[in-house]
């Protein structure tokens, strides 16, 4: 059994992030890439938690 994943960004305060969003039957999850945020905390020099936050609350507001 494996959810199907598809691939769309959101923007946050530090800028477009990219997330995951995985469907099975009627369970659904939605993660900010990792990757993604590691690279833009580095680069504006916040926490990895700030951003993989700022990610999520723009996903739970969709």
């Amino acid at each position: 059994m494996t959810m199907k994943r598809t691939h769309h960004t959101v923007g946050t305060k530090y800028g477009k992030i990219a997330v995951k969003k995985s469907r099975f039957k009627d369970i659904s999850k939605n993660m900010p890439e990792y990757e993604a945020c590691r690279k833009i905390a580095r680069g504006k020099g916040v926490p990895l938690s700030e951003v993989m936050e700022a990610a999520q609350k723009k996903l739970r507001k969709k």
